[in-house]
């Protein structure tokens, strides 16, 4: 019986972590950025109160609209990656989650990257702002 319960124990242990979301960590082995692009934008991640975020994070136009993440380290729940007008997700473009192994985000060739100068790492379930990286013209 105490086995039982050290099994249960450890299994409520895990599964509680579950809930607080996998560390994402955005350094790649092999990024999506060829030699020979440059990036147009770029910013650094600040946090917000009570929150933890570092990293870049930087838009390249070549062929195709990019947003690369550099060196990302960012923990929570349900995070996503949002490229906005503001420095609040309210005009935004929910660009997907935000995944351990993904640096890499596909802009729309539709928006006009100009009008959109944040980015922004947002916790959708609990309506948290991780972070926010203003861009600058690189």
């Amino acid at each position: 019986m105490k086995n039982l319960f050290s099994v249960l124990g450890l299994f409520f242990i895990i599964s509680s972590c579950e809930v607080q979301g996998e560390l994402t960590n955005g350094k790649a082995d092999n990024p999506e950025v060829l030699p020979s692009m440059a990036s147009k934008y770029s910013g650094e991640f600040v946090s917000y109160p009570g929150e933890s975020i570092s990293g870049f994070a930087k838009i390249y136009l070549e062929k195709d609209h990019q947003l690369i993440l550099e060196n990302l380290i960012a923990s929570g729940p349900d995070l996503k990656v949002y490229l906005s007008k503001s420095n609040k997700p309210v005009d935004f473009v929910n660009l997907g989650n935000l995944i351990k192994s993904k640096t890499t985000y596909q802009i729309p060739a539709a928006i006009d990257v100009e009008a959109y100068r944040y980015v922004i790492v947002y916790c959708q379930q609990y309506s948290v702002i991780f972070g926010v990286a203003q861009l600058t013209k690189s």
